[in-house]
């Protein structure tokens, strides 16, 4: 029951400590700085982008990006949404891109040529198999939307001046659109979301990309194909309760994530009477 989304809604994560550190690189129109904060005993990292001069009164309307999943050997802080980091911040936005538990703090690998050629079908993924070592694959993404919710409340509740809490917006790709779906039923802070080629909003559509054996290993833990177990877990069967209109894009070539995924969501959406739309 920890994963339904019923009890997740009773007990929402808390965020703490959160805190501004260096800065990581100066532009002509925004700092990057490096942050962190507090949340189910561990420290998350990740990187905010402030745009240059005055503050407005109240602060900088404000965006969180979620990054999709990278494997955590070539991953460094803040990577995943460069170009949205940097778009949104030369128009005016605080952007903070969280990096979710587990992934490293680095601010950049070695070499970022090298790690953009890394062949990722010849690498191990470590949350691939029922290990009991990973679980985290197996927790159908919640823990890293418990680390984007706690960035959240953690904001809300100190109120950071550079921040309007009162106008928060969300991306996320891939993965972290998924993530997005999970906190847009939980969650009612965030004004807008955009998604570009989430994950499904079903878990059970999710096990597409798994190996058979994983597949099975669910199956025996959770229940068979179909169950309410995955129904309760799954944000799509709770988009009556979205407050926050929607914009999905999809490249149609997608060979990663199948564009039905937006599809089905965009159509959940609509059958809700929700303001969403869908690009591809």
């Amino acid at each position: 029951k920890e994963y339904f989304i019923d009890y997740l809604r009773l007990h929402p994560p808390a965020g703490s400590d959160f805190t501004i550190g260096k800065i990581l690189a100066r532009t002509d129109a925004y700092n990057k700085f490096a942050i962190t904060y507090r949340t189910d005993g561990a420290t998350i990292t990740g990187v905010m982008n402030v745009p240059r001069g005055p503050i407005p009164a109240g602060g900088f309307p404000t965006l969180i990006l979620n990054h999709g999943l990278i494997y955590p050997g070539i991953y460094f802080s803040g990577r995943g949404s460069k170009r949205e980091q940097d778009f949104f911040a030369r128009h005016g936005y605080v952007t903070i891109h969280p990096d979710y538990r587990g992934y490293s703090s680095l601010i950049a690998p070695v070499s970022e040529a090298s790690a953009d050629t890394v062949n990722i079908a010849a690498i191990t993924w470590p949350w691939y198999g029922h290990n009991p070592a990973f679980p985290e694959h197996h927790d159908f993404y919640e823990g890293y939307a418990k680390d984007v919710l706690a960035l959240i409340d953690v904001l809300k509740k100190q109120k950071p001046a550079i921040i309007d809490t009162g106008r928060i917006g969300m991306w996320g790709h891939s993965m972290g659109g998924g993530i997005a779906a999970r906190i847009a039923v939980r969650d009612h802070n965030v004004r807008a979301f955009v998604l570009f080629a989430p994950i499904s909003a079903d878990v059970e559509d999710n096990f597409y990309e798994l190996a058979l054996d994983e597949v099975a290993w669910l199956h025996e833990t959770y229940g068979d194909a179909g169950s309410e177990v995955y129904r309760k877990i799954s944000p799509i069967i709770y988009f009556s309760d979205v407050s926050a209109p929607v914009q999905l894009h999809h490249g149609l070539a997608d060979t990663d994530v199948p564009p039905v995924f937006s599809q089905k969501m965009f159509t959940a959406l609509v059958k809700n009477n929700k303001k969403a739309e869908l690009f591809t």
